[in-house]
């Protein structure tokens, strides 16, 4: 799938049909608004955000000072953040496959109803939905995805020098299939020791699937880093 994404043309995000409210076009025009201005503000062109390394870092975060709270900035209306909301609560930003759709090629839209735009553009505006904490919270970004809207391109990912962070950093991310936690990743993975282990293998459970991970993180960085990923009080295997 990885090579098919990176040899097309474009990518194209299909995120389904529009709302009852038609909040779909709304919410398209809205990002292109904001994400225009904030590009302005910050002096930095729409069309140089795919060369960016992590755009919530490195043009938000960087930024936040000089940047309007959202609430705060010129084009705020109650109208304009319920669209949102509405765009940025879709599942696809949640899916873990989409991480791999998405990196593998830098000519990327997203569509959604009848309304398309630039992925840098939603990457841009969800960073700047949760630079404010209170605010998001205050305007019903809490169940939205803006978070994993806003660092799923970013380099951690695109390009991560540990593979495990990078399955640490995506262990939020949903699948139908448990196993695709690691098999939805693995075409981002570069590494020579122990890549074997991790290639598909639908006919492994899950628990094989996650135990070659692990043998895989100890041929690879021959140390036992691995084990630090690991969540609860469970054991190894013994």
């Amino acid at each position: 799938m990885l090579r098919i994404y990176q040899t097309a043309k474009a990518v194209l995000v299909w995120l389904g049909p529009d709302s009852q409210e038609h909040y779909a076009q709304s919410a398209i025009d809205f990002i292109r608004i904001l994400s225009d201005s904030l590009c302005q503000k910050v002096g930095i062109s729409v069309a140089d955000l795919c060369s960016v390394g992590d755009i919530y870092q490195d043009v938000v975060f960087k930024n936040r000072s000089t940047l309007p709270l959202p609430n705060a900035c010129e084009f705020s209306t109650e109208d304009m953040w319920k669209a949102l909301v509405w765009f940025y609560s879709h599942t696809y930003f949640t899916r873990v496959w989409a991480v791999q759709e998405i990196n593998a090629n830098r000519s990327r839209s997203l569509h959604c109803g009848h309304a398309s735009t630039e992925w840098d553009r939603v990457a841009l505006v969800a960073g700047y939905i949760i630079m404010e904490t209170a605010f998001s919270k205050s305007f019903g970004f809490t169940r939205a995805k803006c978070w994993w809207a806003a660092i799923m391109t970013t380099e951690r990912i695109r390009q991560p020098k540990n593979w495990l962070f990078m399955l640490y950093l995506t262990s939020n991310f949903s699948s139908t299939d448990p196993r695709d936690h690691i098999y939805g990743l693995r075409g981002l993975m570069k590494f020579p020791d122990g890549a074997g282990l991790l290639d598909p293998d639908y006919g492994k459970s899950q628990i094989e699937v996650y135990r070659d991970s692990v043998q895989a993180g100890l041929v690879h960085f021959q140390n036992t880093d691995v084990l630090l990923y690991r969540t609860g009080d469970e054991m190894p295997a013994q």
